[in-house]
């Protein structure tokens, strides 16, 4: 299954499109977009990472601004209420939650490296769970271990790592730095 590249900025319209049709639609009558209406994607490894250099670069002047050093790498994933938090035992948690909090630009970036890494890592492990379901070739114990396996990846966290130099995307959580 190929989704082809998926730039940010198409992601961006895609999603501001998707919310002005909706808001549109609840409005008046009008059928639904089609597919092919839909602005197309554009994501790929390559904007990934230039998105997350750019997080992390601005989350690093961010931090140093308030006398945050790195080492110790915080590792960020996002809270059930949908905050940013730091996930690791860095000794300023605190102070590091309450900038992503208080900024709003930083705290949307994160949620959308958050949507985009776990899009494309979905993406990317649907054509081996496709070909594995072929070769389960009907065996029950078989599909339901394959189908067991590829629902606890789906649902590893993202979280990420801002090291003193880049990052690290991780998928599951890092408890040390």
């Amino acid at each position: 299954m190929n989704f082809g590249s998926i730039t940010s900025s198409q992601y961006s319209a895609h999603t501001a499109y998707t919310a002005q049709n909706a808001s549109q639609s609840a409005t008046r009558s009008a059928p639904a977009p089609q597919l092919a209406d839909l602005p197309p994607m554009n994501l790929s490894r390559e904007s990934l990472a230039a998105d997350s250099a750019v997080f992390a670069d601005n989350l690093r002047q961010r931090l140093a601004a308030a006398g945050i050093q790195i080492p110790p790498d915080p590792v960020l994933t996002t809270g059930y209420d949908g905050s940013v938090i730091v996930a690791n035992q860095h000794p300023d948690k605190v102070k590091i939650e309450r900038i992503l909090a208080e900024d709003n630009d930083l705290h949307m970036e994160f949620n959308k490296l958050s949507g985009d890494a776990s899009l494309l890592r979905a993406t990317e492990a649907a054509e081996k769970f496709s070909q594995d379901y072929a070769d389960a070739n009907g065996n029950l114990a078989a599909t339901q271990a394959l189908v067991d396996r590829q629902v606890a990846y789906n649902k590893a966290p993202f979280s990420m790592a801002i090291t003193a130099d880049g990052y690290e995307h991780i998928f599951g959580v890092r408890v040390s730095s």
